[in-house]
């Protein structure tokens, strides 16, 4: 059973990494990935908070903080560093086909930490700001998706790293969500 898996993983990374490519993904997803690129949504999102809700807009951005870094912890030191796996643009049975766009990376594979930050945060926000904005939903778990696709796309992540993070990434938003709402009684 987790040979097949592995080798439908394998399947989808070649699938999405080598054979649904063009000019344009291959310009944008690089950048699009690049945690970066999204600093001013990120500035964005701790004046919003802060000019509309003030001291428990602060709250809110340090559970914010707190929830990223729980996720990067979990995905970099917890998973990654026991399971080990290869990403694939160092797997030796795959390097040499792997279309890479960027730096490899210096860790393992399994979960993509961008995958997990990304949906944790949008795991957070949906279910702090869901209830108000409807559209807040479906929006961030977009960003967070095109963010995950773009690791494979790139080639430093198999589709399982990026599901498994997106997984792990959610439940740790909306429990950090949840405790964030009991803590601070914020509803927007």
């Amino acid at each position: 059973m987790f040979e097949t898996l592995i080798a439908w993983d394998k399947t989808l990374f070649e699938l999405i990494n080598q054979t649904l490519t063009n000019g344009f993904l291959d310009a944008i997803l690089p950048w699009l990935r690049d945690k970066y690129i999204w600093v001013p949504f990120y500035i964005f999102l701790i004046a919003f908070f802060i000019i509309n809700y003030r001291l428990k807009g602060l709250a809110v951005t340090l559970f914010v903080v707190a929830t990223i870094a729980i996720s990067d912890q979990t995905s970099s030191t917890l998973i990654k560093e026991s399971v080990e796996r290869l990403r694939p643009c160092k797997n030796p049975a795959l390097e040499e086909q792997v279309r890479l766009l960027i730096d490899c990376g210096p860790s393992f594979s399994f979960t993509s930490s961008h995958a997990t930050n990304h949906f944790a945060l949008a795991g957070f926000l949906a279910t702090i700001l869901g209830t108000r904005w409807g559209w807040v939903p479906a929006a961030i778990y977009t960003w967070a998706f095109v963010v995950s696709y773009a690791q494979v796309y790139v080639g430093v992540h198999f589709p399982f790293d990026v599901l498994a993070g997106g997984i792990v990434g959610t439940l740790i938003g909306k429990v950090m969500a949840r405790i964030t709402k009991g803590v601070t009684s914020f509803d927007p």
